[in-house]
């Protein structure tokens, strides 16, 4: 499956190229948390888990006996369930799943196409249309109404457009070369235009745009209830800064670690504070977190690195409580992490392996991501950290 274009994927490999920042040694602010192997489906030797609901039901993907990839869904306390693919296709991934237990991803076709599908919460999968002409297509995300935000294509060559799918799947085009990236329980959506502006789409597909004085945007962050966007927006000095808008389209610049300092927001909670990576100093980087006034507070890191550069850190989400998750170096690789409220550091841990990485938290404080156990396998995990 290689026409994925996973949004959380994609903006981590760009805020990890991208965005640095200098590392403190830090004390755990958390006793030792409990690590749980997902494993995979009969056979398999890799899975990972992306995407978490509030009742612990986690989804993601695993390679099956026959070596394809098929989407699954971990019921807690692990059990796993083969959500299949599409009549006559060999494989299929899981990207997003709501509290009604309702997932989204993507399937192959029996003609070999990827198409947008979506599974109720009982497993059964439904192939979700294109737009007419559009013979590939792709669901990222849900709300809590079962609405749909994700891309349309003619063909693999062609570019994408957004694209919303109501509760009962029918589709509306969000405009030529648009992009899509979030939706929150009001049906409002958040992207890009195909000029780069960020936009907001209402249920209605009516557009908001949001004037700056830069050159590319990308509502790449996420959506909250109130329509709080975080984003990223390319300023004409060169560099890129993290930026917040509101529904209306006002948007504010966030705070950087230093002059001219890159920064990329990577979430938003409903709250407003915003979880990102930003840079300090040449080859560090490092989570921060800007509260509701834009005021950036600089994460801890773990203190090693296995090269000769700064400890480093970067941020991939956050809930609710105000809880960041991410990754930082150690000595031996990169381990999953969780900031609390106060900026305290935990080691999530692997399984073994040197690396772990954390992609998704609930509002319960529940993570789940990917450990490696050794040079050729890796599992999904899930993280539960006690309470101080």
């Amino acid at each position: 499956m290689t026409w994925l274009g996973n949004k959380r994927r994609t903006w981590l490999a760009i805020s990890a190229a991208a965005c640095a920042a200098l590392g403190t040694t830090a004390t755990p602010a958390y006793a030792a948390p409990t690590i749980v192997d997902l494993g995979t489906l009969p056979g398999g030797s890799y899975s990972t888990a992306f995407a978490i609901n509030d009742a612990g039901a986690a989804v993601g993907w695993s390679d099956a006996a026959d070596g394809r990839t098929h989407a699954v869904r971990w019921f807690p306390p692990g059990r796993i369930v083969d959500l299949g693919t599409l009549p006559g296709g060999g494989s299929s991934m899981a990207f997003a799943v709501n509290n009604a237990g309702v997932v989204v991803g993507q399937a192959n076709a029996a003609n070999g196409d990827l198409h947008a599908v979506r599974w109720d919460s009982q497993g059964v999968i439904s192939d979700l249309e294109a737009l007419p002409g559009h013979a590939r297509s792709m669901a990222i995300e849900i709300n809590q109404a079962g609405e749909i935000i994700g891309r349309s294509a003619v063909n693999v060559r062609s570019n994408s457009q957004g694209v919303r799918w109501d509760s009962s799947g029918q589709i509306t085009d969000l405009g030529y070369e648009s992009r899509a990236y979030a939706i929150n329980d009001a049906g409002l959506a958040a992207g890009d235009s195909s000029s780069g502006e960020p936009v907001i789409w209402d249920r209605k597909g009516r557009i908001t745009k949001v004037e700056h004085g830069g050159g590319l945007a990308s509502a790449n962050a996420g959506i909250n209830e109130a329509g709080m966007v975080a984003g990223v927006v390319g300023l004409s000095d060169g560099t890129f800064h993290a930026v917040r808008w509101n529904r209306h389209g006002d948007l504010t610049d966030l705070d950087s670690l230093s002059e001219r300092s890159n920064c990329m927001a990577v979430g938003i909670n409903n709250a407003g504070t915003v979880a990102g990576t930003a840079d300090a100093e040449i080859a560090a980087r490092h989570a921060v977190r800007w509260d509701r006034h834009g005021k950036i507070t600089d994460l801890e890191t773990l203190g090693g690195n296995p090269g000769p550069y700064p400890p480093s850190s970067q941020a991939t989400a956050i809930n609710d409580a105000g809880i960041v998750i991410g990754s930082a170096t150690t000595n031996s690789g990169t381990n999953a992490v969780r900031w609390d409220r106060h900026g305290r550091i935990t080691d999530l841990g692997t399984l073994g392996g040197n690396s772990s990485s954390a992609y998704a938290i609930n509002a319960t404080g529940v993570v789940v991501g990917v450990s490696n156990i050794d040079d050729s396998i890796s599992h999904a995990v899930l993280w539960r950290s006690p309470r101080p």
